[in-house]
């Protein structure tokens, strides 16, 4: 005789499976349960489709009674599951580019921030060179101011006319010495610096920093005469609809900073038409800036604009009621012995043997 269930309390009763249970689709459930939305760009729809292909192979299979054999599992290979192989690929290639977004994001980032700190870092030094210099000066004022005032009391002790008689005196002789003596050493200095500073080539982001700080129509300070020639690169406007010069500054400024960071330019000007002049240390890097925006700037917007590097003109020199009897060798020797720039080997003489009645 058999024992029924639980009868003799050892174990539990085991549940048993319903039939609509042990015949349910699952496959047919997990499709209901895909939704495209959660995946990122179309995968979802394409992971969607191939499960829903792979439920119709396999309710087409159960019903026409097929066993699992060689037959049934290279038709699943080659109908279905080769089908994951470009899914796959798919996903790979948009993490792929997803990650070399990224990159290439943190890097701009970067260097845009490394390019704004040391624009922050030159503006600090100059500021701290300033107040330093007024600093030195007051404390030079503060020790003149103690020698002296042992002196006045000295006098106080003495009548109010040896007072009146000596003070002038006293103090142009221990201030005001020593407070010119100041002055003229901080000026020496700040003359100095200034040089030092306008021989200095600047990098294209100090430019830019100092061209966005300036009032419109200042133009750079002077510079001193420079054995080497600067490099000029002319952008004309062929088109009426740029003749703007902040547009046009900002259009070309943009695109140099994008496409060669390193580029160093003296300063940034204005020309009639609306154009501007890009001023670079020597000819050498203005034909290379040229050749930066030519090859890698926007061909529809360089399209617009005459990129021009003049050629340098001769000095020239006009004379008026010259007398005819003049000696042509000795005008000429006069005019170079008072050339001023003559020393520095830049400037070769250019003469006319024509003279003006």
């Amino acid at each position: 005789m058999g024992k029924k269930k639980g009868a003799s309390g050892e174990g539990d009763e085991t549940a048993t499976e319903s039939p609509l249970d042990k015949y349910t689709n699952e496959l047919q459930r997990l499709i209901d349960r895909i939704d495209p939305d959660e995946f990122a760009d179309d995968l979802g729809t394409d992971i969607w489709k191939w499960f829903t292909e792979l439920e119709t192979f396999s309710s087409a299979a159960v019903k026409a009674g097929l066993a699992y054999g060689k037959t049934l599992r290279n038709r699943l290979v080659k109908e279905h599951l080769e089908g994951l192989i470009p899914i796959f690929t798919k996903f790979t290639s948009k993490i792929k580019e997803r990650d070399a977004n990224i990159f290439d994001l943190q890097t701009a980032l970067a260097e845009s921030d490394d390019a704004l700190l040391r624009a922050k870092v030159w503006t600090l030094e100059k500021e701290n060179a300033s107040l330093k210099a007024k600093l030195d000066l007051n404390n030079d004022v503060a020790a003149s101011l103690k020698d002296l005032l042992p002196k006045i009391d000295d006098l106080k002790s003495n009548n109010t006319v040896v007072i009146r008689e000596e003070l002038p005196t006293i103090i142009k002789q221990i201030a005001c010495e020593d407070l010119g003596n100041t002055v003229k050493s901080a000026n020496s200095e700040l003359v100095d610096q200034v040089k030092q500073n306008c021989n200095e080539t600047r990098s294209f982001a100090q430019v830019a920093l100092q061209a966005k700080n300036l009032p419109p129509g200042n133009s750079s300070t002077f510079r001193p005469p420079s054995s080497k020639p600067e490099g000029v690169l002319l952008i004309k406007p062929k088109d009426d609809s740029v003749r703007n010069h902040d547009s046009n500054r900002k259009i070309f400024a943009e695109m140099l900073q994008k496409n060669d960071p390193s580029a160093r330019l003296r300063g940034i000007g204005k020309i009639y038409g609306g154009g501007i002049k890009l001023i670079a240390a020597s000819l050498g890097e203005t034909q290379a800036i040229r050749d930066v925006l030519l090859e890698k700037g926007d061909k529809d917007v360089l399209d617009k604009y005459e990129l021009v590097i003049p050629n340098r003109k001769p000095p020239q020199i006009i004379l008026y009621n010259v007398d005819k009897e003049v000696d042509q060798d000795t005008l000429k020797n006069g005019l170079l012995a008072k050339n001023l720039l003559g020393y520095l080997g830049v400037m070769n003489p250019v003469t006319s043997r024509g003279v003006s009645e």
